[in-house]
């Protein structure tokens, strides 16, 4: 009888330890985090959150994500026993309003080897609250329409668009039209390579102008690329100008971000240039080179 006692006991023993919740596994602090930053109502973001688990068995389980406490997906996860971490992570499509993102443990279990798993219970099995305020933004210049000054990016603040009766959120094609066309004092950009050709005999200029235009087709990609970034960052200091309240620092950064595109957009757009600046480069390296050369096989 005493013998039955003990052998229910033992086996029973492990069970009550269980019966509490483990605290030495579960989320780590610091709760959610998403994969991009800011982002606006309409974009799908990857919700990020962390496990750990310093116990002396692997853990498996599921996690459940929610958005104001309604069910947005689930993720498996699996954390190696000894100190390991793991993440899981949900896909969300924004929309506009206040949000609470949140994430909870709803399944876990011990996995030991040749046993069948147990479940079981951990004590930090939900993540803090990450709340949320999704804006829109009409103009894609990232900034959200509650704090853009111009929602629709025509260059008409919304203040006046709204004593004026006109949609804030719908671009005004007259100022837009009026901010494209040159001045007339104003001339087109000039481009020094096609001068210089001008300038060549007529026998050779057919030949110079189709090499030109194959390296021209090459470096197209880049120039466009260069162009719509200048476009972006003048859109933000367009908005940053007319907001009173933005930080002088960041419009440092972006004015000089824009300088460098320009350069950079005026090297590429005249080759001329380029195969300067190319030249020079390839004499640097060429000459640094030389002397590491020279060096070595005349050392004393």
């Amino acid at each position: 009888m005493l013998r039955k006692l003990i052998l229910t006991a033992a086996i029973l023993m492990p069970l009550f330890a269980l019966a509490s919740a483990l605290t030495n596994a579960g989320f780590l602090q610091g709760g959610i985090w998403y994969s991009k930053d800011p982002f606006f109502a309409g974009e799908t973001v990857r919700i990020y959150a962390a496990l750990f688990n310093s116990g002396p068995d692997d853990i498996s389980g599921t996690v459940e994500f929610f958005d104001n406490q309604k069910s947005i997906g689930v993720s498996d996860f699996f954390v190696e026993r000894g100190g390991k971490f793991t993440q899981v992570w949900n896909d969300w499509k924004a929309a506009e309003g206040q949000h609470s993102i949140e994430a909870k443990i709803i399944k876990a279990s011990l996995l030991r080897v040749g046993k069948p798993p147990i479940a079981v219970e951990l004590a930090k099995q939900k993540t803090q609250s990450s709340s949320l305020s999704i804006q829109k933004d009409t103009d894609g210049d990232l900034i959200g329409n509650d704090s853009d000054p111009d929602d629709d990016n025509d260059g008409i603040p919304d203040i006046e668009e709204i004593k004026n009766g006109t949609d804030p959120l719908i671009s005004n094609p007259r100022a837009q039209k009026k901010e494209n066309v040159i001045p007339d004092n104003e001339e087109p950009e000039k481009n020094i390579t096609d001068e210089l050709i001008s300038l060549l005999p007529r026998d050779s200029e057919p030949q110079i102008s189709a090499a030109r235009n194959a390296v021209k087709e090459v470096l197209a990609p880049t120039v466009e690329f260069l162009e719509e970034k200048k476009n972006e960052v003048r859109k933000r200091l367009q908005a940053l100008a007319q907001n009173p309240q933005a930080d002088s620092k960041e419009k440092i950064i972006d004015y000089s971000y824009l300088s460098a595109l320009t350069a950079a957009s005026f090297i590429f757009k005249n080759e001329v240039v380029l195969y300067i600046v190319a030249a020079f480069a390839a004499y640097l390296v060429l000459k640094m080179i030389f002397r590491r050369i020279f060096r070595r096989f005349h050392r004393p």
